[in-house]
């Protein structure tokens, strides 16, 4: 064919035009030939897809495709061959991060430049495949411009995670099974070191108003590990520890920080509140009980604070101070909590 296209909404999801060329021998096919996509949509974006494809009676090659995305081309080649082998690798040089406007939707804070690489081999009943992606973040401070890597390798039986997010701050391991066996363990491990806490408050901002504090005011740091493992049929009631060793939040002249180390287990699912103690000037409040998903919330706020330190949640206010005591109990599904309790405030002032 030397064009098609296809419709649907009156919208052009293909639009492709191709050169090919084949002939038959002994009943066999033999042929090569190149094919254009110009208006492919993917992603909700309209992109082109151009790809080179050989022939061979039942051996199929692309040894050339390239996918222009708003980020940047991605490049690569795959082969099929007669007896079921497949081998394929994928690349894609300098993607520009901050043209991924579906990806912000859920890393709104993610800027800078990126590699891509992969590789497929194995058949195409059981294939393995490996990734990896190289990330030069535009957000640094001064003429730094912190790194983070990803690694994936995977096969029908599972996908195991490698990631060391801004220079190592943040360290990420984890493992999924793909099998339905009822050993098969989901686990999960994070190791942070004084990780900057500025992207997650970005990606926190695509949730809020726009009354919400400008990220820019926003900073703070994180040291902590996370460790948890739970059966893959139902992950969630799994077993681990959460250790936040130091915890620090600035804004606009505030800062918010734990008296000592904030420590919770979880247990079967359940998210127990060991010692969680946040502090601010000479005032603190504590976080006690368990939360899981059969019971639901079973755990009580109680302390004082000083409101003025929340003062940058309040743009519009010039002037908020005042002290808070509470002694709130949270009860509830887990995923609609209820809260109850007396809350005063003494010398308030807006």
């Amino acid at each position: 064919f030397d064009r098609i296209r296809l419709f649907s909404d009156r919208q052009t999801l293909v639009n492709a035009e191709s050169s090919l060329s084949y002939s038959f021998a002994d009943k066999m096919a033999k042929g090569d030939g190149s094919v254009e996509l110009t208006d492919l949509i993917l992603f909700e974006d309209r992109v082109p897809l151009n790809f080179k494809i050989r022939f061979d009676q039942a051996n199929i090659t692309f040894p050339k495709f390239q996918l222009v995305l708003p980020a940047g081309p991605i490049s690569g080649s795959i082969a099929f061959a007669e007896d079921g082998a497949l081998q394929g690798a994928l690349a894609g040089n300098a993607l520009q991060l901050d043209q991924c406007t579906r990806l912000h939707r859920f890393l709104p804070g993610l800027k800078g430049v990126a590699e891509l690489s992969a590789t497929l081999s194995g058949t195409v009943a059981a294939p393995q495949y490996k990734a990896a992606l190289a990330v030069t973040h535009s957000e640094g401070s001064g003429s730094h411009a912190p790194q983070s890597t990803i690694a994936a390798v995977g096969d029908v039986t599972h996908l195991a995670l490698e990631a060391a997010l801004y220079d190592r701050h943040a360290q990420i391991s984890a493992d999924y099974p793909f099998s339905s066996a009822k050993t098969d363990r989901v686990t999960l491990s994070v190791i942070a070191d004084e990780f900057p806490l500025e992207s997650v408050f970005a990606a926190a901002k695509a949730d809020l108003d726009d009354s919400s504090p400008d990220e820019s005011s926003l900073s703070g740091v994180l040291t902590g590990e996370l460790r948890y493992a739970g059966p893959r049929a139902d992950p969630l009631l799994g077993d681990g520890m959460l250790r936040i060793d130091q915890l620090q939040i600035r804004a606009e002249g505030q800062q918010i920080t734990q008296r000592e180390p904030l420590r919770a287990s979880i247990e079967k699912g359940r998210l127990i509140f060991s010692d969680v103690r946040l502090q601010s000037g000479e005032r603190d409040i504590s976080l006690t009980g368990y939360v899981d998903r059969e019971v639901g919330w079973r755990t009580k706020l109680s302390g004082q604070w000083d409101i003025a330190n929340l003062g940058f949640a309040f743009p519009a206010l010039e002037q908020v101070s005042g002290m808070v005591v509470a002694d709130i109990a949270i009860s509830g599904a887990w995923d609609e909590p209820s809260l109850s309790g007396p809350v005063s405030m003494t010398g308030g002032s807006i």
